[in-house]
């Protein structure tokens, strides 16, 4: 998986990356060293995503949280640096009602595979641009 993939690298050289994009999948790296390079990470995933549920995005934002608020981070400052976006399944019923050009037959039940759809999520895409300067 490509999210479990991007937490392991975070937890090895976080520092090689200006931001990220987390998308529909489970934190199995350790997130100290994303915290300890302050690198900002966006949290997106669907409410009734189809492999995982919310939860391990919940939990994984939990958990890089309270090692914010542990090295001492306000919570203004931490909103700059980790965002969670649980998208309800209506966005992507819309999103995909309105653009079947884009996501396909094979997206289009599937919340799971719907992760792919934040890189059309103008609210998503402006936060990662904006955090890669």
């Amino acid at each position: 998986g490509g999210g479990e993939t991007l937490s392991r690298v975070m937890e090895y050289a976080p520092e090689l990356y200006a931001a990220a994009l987390f998308m529909s999948s489970q934190w199995d790296g350790d997130p100290a060293p994303l915290v300890a390079t302050k690198t900002p990470l966006y949290i997106f995933t669907a409410e009734h995503d189809s492999y995982y549920g919310s939860e391990p995005a919940r939990r994984a934002w939990q958990s890089i949280h309270d090692l914010y608020i542990e090295s001492g981070l306000t919570e203004d400052e931490i909103t700059e640096l980790l965002v969670l976006d649980v998208c309800p399944d209506n966005w992507f019923d819309d999103f995909a009602a309105a653009h079947p050009d884009i996501v396909g037959s094979a997206y289009a039940m599937d919340y799971h595979g719907a992760g792919m759809m934040a890189a059309y999520n103008e609210d998503v895409m402006k936060w990662v641009f904006e955090h890669t300067k």
